[in-house]
Order: structure tokens, then sequence, then C-alpha cells
């Protein structure tokens, strides 16, 4: 099994108030706020001043674009390894896109 009973209570403990979201009544004691709780944690964690969770694969690649304030018309070097969705954001964002090959000896 890949969870244990520790995963198990964590999980519950967010599933059984109802809250299952990042936003709640702080005055609710039924309220964990869990998702702030480990975004204060993991910017500790990493020295920085804030951390942000996000909900799937593509939220990390646009909030990265626009934290770097890359817009439409911007020029942007990336890997030429296989990476449909940031390729995906970048086209859909209308920056100019130059894939790059790197070789490592």
């Amino acid at each position: 099994m890949f969870f244990g009973e520790e995963e198990k209570r964590q999980v519950l403990e967010v599933l059984e108030p109802g809250y299952l979201f990042r936003y709640g009544t702080p005055g609710d004691r039924r309220f964990k706020a869990k998702v702030w709780q480990l975004q204060q944690a993991f910017a500790r964690y990493t020295g920085t001043k804030y951390a942000l969770t996000v909900n799937s694969g593509t939220s990390p690649l646009l909030t990265g674009l626009n934290a770097l304030d890359i817009g439409p018309g911007d020029e942007v070097l990336f890997l030429d390894i296989p990476s449909l969705l940031l390729f995906h954001q970048l086209f859909w964002q209308e920056q100019y896109l130059f894939p790059v090959r790197l070789t490592i000896h």
C-alpha cells in the first residue's frame, strides 16, 4: 500500500469538515488551512518568501511564465525535449519559440 495510517488520517482531517479547497473560514475551527500551512512550510524549507500550490501540470507553467513577466512577443529558449505542455503554453501566449539542443559531455 502506498499510504500509511498517518496519510489516511491527514486526508480524513481535511475531508470530514468539508473544506476541500485552500479557502475557508478562519474563525471556524473545522477549517484546518492545510494548503496555507503547506505553502508556509515549503517557503521556509526552500528559504523563499512565498510558495504557491497549484492544481495541475499546466498551472505551474502559467504561474512561472507570469512570475517572470513573459508575455506575448517575448522570445523564449526552451529545451528540445518532448514537452508538449510547455510548448503549448508558450505558443498559446504568443511567444517566439527557439528550441535549444544541449549536449553534455
